[in-house]
């Protein structure tokens, strides 16, 4: 990506979500049942992931995606993808944040629900790298400032 680009500000938005979903795996993993630490840490850890990953979402579908499409039509395909990949994210999280507070110990359902979440998020994340990088290389300067414009008055 473009050095000062203002799609380097989603590249860290998805470092920040992935560095959480690690967190949330190697909790996971570390436990085979529900043991004072993953009650206590699963939560709080959960939203916080729920949350950042619904803003970093909105920000897209508000500013960059729209942008995208009319600035760069060919993209739109690709745009779409990524759009309704983030519906098959926030539902497996949402899923597994669900089950994962309700069950004393982690089911089967919940730890296949992170699984699969783990899964979309992890495609999803690098197919988004892979267009914005194309993106950043066909902006011109004055796109530039319009799309930092634009994603400052989401902020």
């Amino acid at each position: 990506m473009a050095s000062g680009s203002p799609l380097q500000g989603f590249g860290h938005s998805h470092a920040h979500l992935g560095q959480l979903t690690r967190e949330l795996a190697t909790l996971l993993a570390g436990n085979g049942s529900a043991g004072p630490e993953l009650r206590e840490k699963l939560p709080a850890l959960a939203s916080e992931l729920r949350h950042e990953l619904l803003e970093h979402f909105a920000n897209e579908e508000e500013g960059l995606f729209p942008f995208i499409r009319q600035r760069f039509p060919e993209q739109c395909a690709a745009v779409d993808r990524l759009h309704a990949g983030h519906d098959i994210i926030c539902g497996t999280l949402v899923r597994f944040s669900f089950l994962a507070e309700r069950d004393g110990e982690l089911s089967t359902d919940a730890r296949l629900a992170f699984e699969r979440f783990e899964t979309a998020y992890g495609n999803h994340s690098r197919d988004e790298a892979e267009l914005l990088d194309e993106v950043a290389q066909l902006l011109t300067p004055e796109q530039q400032t319009e799309l930092e414009t634009l994603l400052q008055g989401l902020r």
